[in-house]
């Protein structure tokens, strides 16, 4: 029985070496704040050019509530995952305690990873919909009501297929592997 623990725990082991680097939170958060400060920058330049509107409003309440949200999530998946990090202070020795321990912190951990994929893609389906219609706006001025509503119900739903297809294989990779450890979890609890 111990060699079974002792497998799982190599396993968990490495997993954490393997996925806890930061690569993934540099790259995203930089994607994030791209999109971020190219809305800003495109909103304030049609401002300027063509006078204050009452859309700009709404899209820089949407950038807000969207960084709301994303630090909320990321805070309560976080917060978990910090729950979880006392398995350092469980004994190694006690094996099925400690295979517990570090299979909980591992899934939390990808958690945190599945959290940010999720919240960085609902930044690009919702800011580069935004980032079009002003950039177009900059350009050629502003838009009537009706070719602004028909113009989001063509982006959108295309903008949206596009990034969640994009986000898609990364999320569906990291889903895979906190399945497969929270199924060994449930083996080492059952044992």
């Amino acid at each position: 029985m111990d060699n079974d623990f002792d497998k799982v725990i190599q396993k968990a082991q490495t997993g954490l070496y393997q996925y806890s680097d930061s690569d993934d939170i540099s790259a995203l958060t930089v994607c994030m704040l791209f999109i971020v400060i190219l809305s800003l920058v495109i909103i304030g330049a049609v401002t300027i050019r063509y006078g204050f509107h009452n859309k700009y409003i709404l899209f820089i309440l949407l950038i807000v509530g969207l960084f709301v949200n994303y630090r909320l999530k990321m805070g309560a998946a976080t917060a978990l995952n910090l729950s979880k990090a006392n398995y350092k202070s469980i004994d190694p020795m006690d094996k099925k305690t400690f295979a517990i321990g570090i299979l909980e912190y591992l899934s939390t951990g990808i958690g945190i990873k599945i959290t940010r994929i999720k919240g960085v893609s609902l930044f690009f389906k919702l800011l580069v919909p935004v980032f079009m219609i002003c950039s177009y706006e900059f350009c050629y001025g502003f838009m009537t009501t009706q070719r602004l509503l028909v113009s989001l119900l063509i982006i959108y739903p295309i903008n949206y297929f596009v990034w969640t297809a994009y986000f898609s294989e990364e999320k569906f990779e990291f889903q895979l592997l906190q399945d497969e450890y929270d199924r060994n979890y449930r083996e080492v609890v059952d044992s």
